[in-house]
């Protein structure tokens, strides 16, 4: 299914108690996308949930999570590559079917799988597939959830899609303007969240207000 459209550039990620960075071909440490949204999402809700669950249940659910999300990007990035490899518990097989079926049938092209990412000079990160989805060329993320979503839940995923497609358009000379999200939930429900136009652009405008405070607060300061 991947079509080698374009060289994707590989670069080294570095993992230190500052945040994940990247280095690229040039030598520069760029810091991810995850960690400047990090710096400047409100965590408050996540301290209440702790709080609500307790730390010990609150552990074992984002252990939980987080095996079933690797599990899951695992085997749609083999499906992808042609491999029909499927392993993890049965809930990322269960998750990998709901997006493999409902989801990737809309995908007419892959263009790469975990491709890296950066926009010279401020940030870089991963994404999980660049192709085409609904006849449009787009930035696609994989996303796992304990529940159904809202979308007004899930700004940060837009603004990973937009920050991707930003880096992409500025390596590779594309027009990308389109960012999609396909998830599946513990209870069997697949999500597909798309943004292009003026909802692309508005979130486009919050991501770059949010590296210009990151660089102003934690790299200037």
């Amino acid at each position: 299914m991947l079509i080698q459209k374009f060289n994707y550039t590989f670069c080294d990620r570095v993992d230190s108690p500052a945040g994940r960075k990247y280095k690229t071909p040039d030598g520069k440490l760029l810091p991810s996308v995850t960690t400047i949204l990090d710096f400047v999402t409100d965590k408050s809700f996540l301290t209440d949930w702790r709080e609500r669950e307790g730390e010990e249940n609150a552990a074992k659910i984002t252990e939980s999570s987080s095996y079933t999300g690797t599990h899951l990007h695992q085997n749609l990035e083999n499906f992808l590559n042609g491999s029909s490899e499927i392993n993890g518990n049965p809930m990322a097989k269960m998750m990998f079917g709901l997006i493999k079926q409902n989801g990737l049938k809309h995908l007419s092209e892959a263009w790469g799988t975990e491709v890296p990412l950066y926009y010279p000079e401020l940030y870089a990160g991963t994404t999980d597939l660049v192709g085409v989805y609904k006849d449009k060329e787009s930035i696609i993320d994989f996303k796992n959830a304990r529940n159904v979503r809202k979308k007004e839940w899930i700004e940060n995923y837009f603004k990973q899609l937009v920050a991707y497609a930003e880096a992409h358009n500025i390596m590779y000379g594309t027009n990308i303007t389109t960012g999609v999200i396909l998830m599946a939930t513990q209870t069997g429900m697949f999500q597909e969240f798309i943004i292009e136009t003026d909802e692309y652009s508005e979130y486009k405008n919050m991501w770059f207000d949010d590296v210009m405070r990151y660089y102003t607060e934690v790299v200037l300061a």
